[in-house]
């Protein structure tokens, strides 16, 4: 049973598409505007309701997160996202995407586990990919809000 605040994980192929859930069956999501390239684009925060974001998709409620970090208190989290809603954004794959965008509503934190998870595997095939993984590391870093793409997260 989802709960306002949580964090929903939607499968997509080989990929996850992330939201939060608002309640009233809306979740609230950062999207890809048109046809723009996918690792870098312009991106939209919407209100929508559930099944037209997941679809025949596979979905989980995923509060993991929880473990590592304090989720911020519900009050903030719904006027947050709520204030996001019809925002333009940049979106980056790599510095902030819609895992990113629900972390930071979540817990503050922006951060993405897919984009760590690439990390680590370039960093696992050998010397050449640890060089790869320090420059995409250093790249990814910078999602946090203290970091270079903190104009991503103001409203």
């Amino acid at each position: 049973m989802l709960e306002p605040g949580d964090l929903v994980e939607i499968e997509r192929g080989g990929f996850s598409h992330w939201a939060m859930f608002a309640g009233d069956n809306n979740l609230i999501h950062l999207t890809v505007d048109g046809e723009g390239k996918v690792t870098e684009s312009n991106g939209t925060i919407k209100k929508e309701r559930f099944n037209a974001v997941v679809g025949e998709c596979k979905w989980s409620k995923n509060n993991t997160k929880d473990r590592e970090y304090k989720p911020r208190s519900l009050r903030e989290i719904l006027k947050d996202a709520e204030e996001w809603v019809g925002k333009t954004v940049r979106y980056s794959l790599i510095t902030f995407n819609c895992e990113h965008f629900v972390n930071y509503l979540r817990y503050g934190n922006p951060e993405s586990g897919q984009v760590k998870k690439v990390v680590q595997a370039v960093a696992q095939s050998g010397p050449i990919g640890w060089i790869g993984a320090s420059v995409f590391a250093s790249v990814a870093s910078t999602s946090k809000v203290s970091g270079a793409s903190k104009t991503s997260l103001k409203k």
